[in-house]
């Protein structure tokens, strides 16, 4: 349970870190709001599929 707990919270750590990494990308590429907001969408649905799709080490599903 402990070590299942941790394995939680360095995923968010690296989904947080991704995040803002992408926050990063997103601004240096986007010229309007609109563009901004399309590529917050398409990030946000890959990491939501990446999250779905994530694997522990027992074969079990991290997220639910």
């Amino acid at each position: 349970m402990f070590r299942h707990s941790n394995l939680m919270l360095a995923s968010l750590r690296l989904e947080h870190i991704l995040f803002l990494l992408s926050q990063l990308a997103v601004e240096e590429t986007c010229y309007n709001k609109s563009e901004m907001a399309y590529q917050a969408k398409v990030y946000c649905r890959t990491l939501r599929g990446i999250r779905l799709h994530s694997i522990d080490e027992y074969g079990g599903n991290v997220y639910g």
